[in-house]
């Protein structure tokens, strides 16, 4: 029997596939499991949300029972259906979501799934070609899982409260890297010292992506993006701004010509428009009015100082207001010392509130914060909320968030 340990997102999309190969299964939430004879139990799919040393979980390992996630058992199920597959799979600390829908723009054939938000087995006929955004929390249980192409965009210090530690964080990353051969294609940051270390270990074939390093296969120089030293693409063409975005969009370059799509079809990609959440200009006249903007999916300080990178870039003047704030994490909060001199005032809320340095003012929630920001002058600012911190102490999502900081303040729009 199998039990389907947890029945968020991903485990009610594994729920059909099991029904329609009328394969006995049992749902269990929470450590509801009195009822289990832990015998009887061939194999456990987790949801990936769910804690590792629940006691259900530690009771399956006493006895043995194989626990995965739903990517691994998507790939049990394709290796037993024979499906002649083509995987890539994009994982990272950050930019997983932009990356995947700018690879399904061009690649419209994949089945894109994942944490962009389709179960992996939405439809119960099992693909050929799959494009999917790995987290850390699927991949921690993937001992066979084997992508044809495996992208690390990024490695931050993020969710050890889950882990456990920064190492298995990391070890849950590369763990499809143990699986792939030479034929197979591994794209990483050259600029994360501890990403290059590891596309040395690997027998797969690695290819880079920089913001300055010319040895890299794709690279940045004077606002151009290169392709093995060969011009490809001038940022300024590019509809998403930001260097985080920049490094996305070389890293989809590279995966894209590995796959043989043309040029043409390559080089639409800087048609491709932002994400909701993700540096969401919601009025965009540079230095008459406001300007707000929704970086709602800033859920790290890697990201946060990011889109101040941004904002430095494309607002050069002192009057950026920055909000922060979240759910606190074990992570390294020095990270939050904002010394930019493009920001004029800092102001923060939630949980993270003493860790922020150089704080104006801090406020016990969102809430109160924009309470109180409904108050100030706002014209001829660049209100840039990046929180850099998860939404989990307040809200259900970085996305209902973002849409609560933009209802705040639809007023303002009519009022300038």
């Amino acid at each position: 029997m199998i039990i389907l340990y947890g029945y968020g997102i991903s485990n009610k999309s594994v729920e059909k596939y099991l029904i329609n190969k009328s394969l006995l299964y049992q749902v269990i939430e929470d450590n509801d499991n009195s009822s289990i004879n832990y015998e009887d139990v061939d194999l456990i799919i987790k949801s990936p949300g769910i804690n590792n040393d629940t006691l259900f979980l530690k009771m399956a390992r006493h006895y043995n029972i194989k626990i995965v996630t739903d990517i691994e058992f998507l790939y049990y199920c394709l290796v037993k259906e024979n499906i002649n597959n083509l995987i890539i799979s994009i994982t990272g600390s950050n930019g997983k979501t932009t990356t995947v829908s700018i690879l399904k723009s061009v690649l419209e054939d994949f089945y894109t799934c994942g944490n962009i938000g389709n179960g992996l087995f939405d439809n119960v006929n099992l693909y050929e070609k799959y494009l999917i955004e790995c987290s850390s929390y699927m991949l921690e249980y993937a001992n066979t899982f084997k992508p044809h192409i495996h992208c690390i965009l990024n490695l931050e210090k993020h969710h050890i409260s889950h882990h456990g530690s920064f190492i298995n964080y990391i070890k849950a990353k590369i763990k499809p890297l143990k699986k792939m051969n030479e034929n197979d294609l591994f794209v990483y940051d050259d600029d994360n010292l501890l990403l290059k270390r590891i596309s040395e270990v690997y027998i797969c074939k690695s290819e880079s992506f920089s913001l300055n390093n010319i040895s890299s296969s794709c690279y940045m120089n004077d606002n151009v993006i290169f392709y093995h030293g060969n011009q490809y693409l001038k940022v300024d063409e590019i509809n998403i701004k930001g260097l985080h975005n920049y490094k996305n969009i070389m890293a989809c370059i590279i995966i894209l010509k590995y796959l043989k799509i043309s040029d043409e079809q390559i080089l639409h990609i800087k048609y491709f428009k932002p994400l909701s959440h993700r540096l969401e200009i919601i009025k965009a006249n540079k230095y008459e009015s406001t300007i707000f903007i929704n970086d709602s999916k800033s859920t790290s300080p890697y990201a946060m100082h990011e889109a101040i990178k941004f904002v430095e870039k494309e607002y050069p003047m002192n009057n950026v207001i920055l909000l922060v704030g979240g759910k606190k994490e074990n992570i390294d909060y020095h990270l939050f010392n904002i010394s930019s001199d493009k920001i004029s005032k800092v102001y923060s809320f939630g949980e993270i509130n003493n860790f922020v340095e150089n704080v104006n003012k801090k406020f016990r929630s969102l809430n109160e914060l924009l309470t109180f920001l409904k108050q100030e002058n706002l014209k001829e600012k660049v209100v840039l909320f990046s929180p850099g911190a998860p939404s989990l102490d307040e809200f259900n999502s970085y996305i209902e968030r973002g849409e609560y900081f933009k209802s705040s303040f639809l007023f303002y729009f009519f009022s300038l």
